[in-house]
């Protein structure tokens, strides 16, 4: 019996794991906005919404793409961050997490998505 519950909690993490995982890659687009992992850009309001943060599309300073790539044997120890710069004493950097075994390819496309979706709104290019 508890064998049969130690292996119904690794699948339920592994599900979990897995599911997280893709749900950060999934691209949600639309004529008026874009949204991936928690961050959001509306083209007609000019804005984007990171978390409960929202800010006019010009506030972003900087996107930066970083990967760190352990191992390929394990599906944690690849971390990556896309992070957001914005004109804001508050929080100055939002961090967007990525992992996974494509974690360089994942983070590179967000950081390219994000940036063709900030000029599509009216705000800074990012080359």
């Amino acid at each position: 019996m508890d064998t049969f519950i130690v292996l119904a909690v690794i699948a339920g993490i592994g599900y979990w794991m897995f599911t997280v995982s893709k749900r950060r890659k999934t691209v949600v687009l639309d004529d008026n906005s874009f949204y991936q992992n928690g961050v959001r850009v509306n083209f007609t309001e000019q804005t984007i919404t990171i978390g409960r943060y929202t800010y006019p599309v010009h506030k972003v300073t900087g996107i930066k793409a970083n990967t760190v790539v352990k191992t390929k044997a394990s599906i944690l120890a690849n971390v990556g961050t896309v992070d957001i710069e914005v004109d804001d004493f508050t929080k100055p950097v939002h961090s967007i997490n990525f992992n996974g075994y494509s974690v360089q390819k994942d983070t590179k496309e967000f950081a390219q998505r994000l940036s063709v979706a900030l000029r599509k709104a009216g705000g800074p290019s990012f080359s």
